[in-house]
């Protein structure tokens, strides 16, 4: 079984200053432009040509991919050695993309590392983080880190790039075979899938797994539970509706909405709201109110118990294309999907 836990960001600023002139004006760049020269930049190169500028960092390209101005992306990070005792490694002679990680070999031509995976939907500002449970990865910072380089040495231009303060945006996805719900720390707001088999493993997760752009979706109610108390409940009832009566494609799944939140709210006042939900579908709703005069944020958890595993080589990693291919396969199940503002 492959667990991938994914986090969602968005860009606050992409673009450019205006580098010798006196006063440095900030003009905004288009996202779109900015990763289709990366692909053209890209192409063709072998991995050893595609390091950032910064000899201390050993940041390398192994490929990016568009599909409809979304962007699949594969960074590697050159290690000699690492905590957890397993590094993989890169051809790095081959061609940025074509290949996938495999256990590290002893051999000159071979650069041993970690890899990150990413995809990037510029239509819609954003950015998702892939972590699959079979190796170690690296997140965000990754990424930051050789936008910046690739923009701002090979374009010579200075580039701003920043993420949504406090990560209040980001959604942590687990899928996992356990019919547990382990907790998940460290993250504001967090989506969780619980995933179980039924049929064909493999084609019934690509086929019917949550849409990533449809969880990014659920990332909008971090973005506006500040408002106020009342702000507050009208969204946890309207998420929690939607839920449980929602689109057909996922309902039939869904057997556990468990909500968290984490706030001096009234708890009488929630048991009562949440009270008015239908359950009559059979699914359960559970929720835990801890009163904390001293937070000012608030924690939403939601499981779903929607699909299967499929089975993975614990010495391979997975390549560009499968990413890709798991990705576009999860935005396919849902119509007409955005984000809020």
């Amino acid at each position: 079984m492959k667990d991938f836990r994914i986090f969602f960001y968005k860009f606050k600023k992409f673009g450019y200053y205006i580098r010798n002139g006196k006063h440095k004006e900030f003009m905004f760049g288009e996202q779109k432009e900015a990763f289709i020269d990366l692909v053209n930049w890209l192409n063709k190169r072998s991995l050893s040509t595609t390091k950032i500028i910064d000899k201390e960092s050993n940041i390398y390209c192994n490929g990016i991919l568009n599909h409809n101005n979304c962007f699949t992306m594969m960074l590697w990070q050159e290690f000699n050695s690492s905590n957890s005792g397993k590094l993989y490694s890169l051809d790095k002679n081959a061609i940025a993309g074509e290949t996938a990680p495999e256990i590290q070999q002893i051999d000159q031509n071979i650069i041993p590392g970690i890899p990150g995976y990413f995809w990037i939907d510029t239509n819609l500002n954003v950015i998702a983080v892939i972590k699959p449970s079979n190796c170690k990865s690296l997140g965000i910072s990754l990424l930051e880190e050789f936008l910046l380089d690739f923009i701002s040495y090979k374009w010579s231009k200075h580039v701003k790039i920043e993420f949504l303060e406090g990560n209040r945006d980001n959604i942590s996805i687990k899928y996992r075979k356990s019919q547990g719900m382990e907790e998940v720390h460290g993250v504001q707001a967090c989506v969780k899938t619980i995933i179980h088999p039924k049929g064909d493993n493999k084609e019934f997760l690509l086929n019917n797994v949550n849409n990533i752009r449809q969880l990014a979706l659920k990332s909008r109610i971090t973005r506006t539970l500040f408002e106020g108390r009342q702000s507050l409940l009208t969204q946890i009832k309207n998420l929690t509706w939607n839920f449980l009566t929602g689109s057909s494609k996922t309902s039939e799944h869904v057997k556990e909405l468990k909500i968290q939140i984490k706030s001096p709210i009234n708890k009488e006042d929630l048991e009562l709201m949440l009270n008015k939900v239908d359950n009559s579908k059979g699914s359960s709703l559970n929720f835990e109110v801890c009163l904390n005069g001293k937070s000012n944020w608030y924690s939403l958890n939601k499981v779903y118990k929607i699909t299967c595993p499929f089975d993975f080589d614990e010495d391979k990693l997975l390549s560009l294309t499968e990413i890709q291919s798991f990705i576009i396969k999860n935005i396919d199940e849902f119509e007409n999907p955005r984000l809020g503002d």
